[in-house]
């Protein structure tokens, strides 16, 4: 699976000056070269990736109906636990985005635009026989 940047990331990154945190689902056999890894995951950015470290975010489900991307699927990214919403966590690799100058302050962790399914990424999910 691959990873595109919303065209308000992007316009951040690249217009404004901005670094991002971009948090990627972790794979359950974490590799050795997460960069590496970020880069093949993210290519549309692969220049401007300065590290990956494995970590986990907590999040929170979204109430809202048709919350678009990965936060529609994996919840919204929150700072801290909050025991007056269901929360959870989810392993992820925290991918660092640098402009080539930078002009702004970093924002806050964020799941990615968009996800792009190859074909030899999808599984038969269908029972055996």
């Amino acid at each position: 699976m691959k990873y595109q940047l919303s065209n308000r990331q992007l316009k951040e990154l690249r217009q404004n000056g901005r670094p991002l945190s971009i948090c990627l689902p972790a794979p359950s056999d974490l590799p050795a070269d997460l960069v590496r890894w970020s880069s093949t995951r993210l290519p549309d950015v692969a220049d401007a990736i300065t590290g990956a470290v494995a970590d986990e975010v907590t999040c929170h489900a979204s109430t809202l109906p048709g919350v678009p991307g990965a936060a529609g699927l994996f919840g919204t990214i929150r700072d801290d636990w909050d025991d007056d919403r269901y929360c959870f966590r989810v392993p992820v690799v925290v991918v660092s985005l640098e402009p080539a100058r930078i002009r702004g302050g970093k924002l806050r962790r964020q799941w990615p635009g968009g996800a792009i399914v190859e074909p030899n990424d999808a599984k038969q999910v269908d029972s055996p026989e």
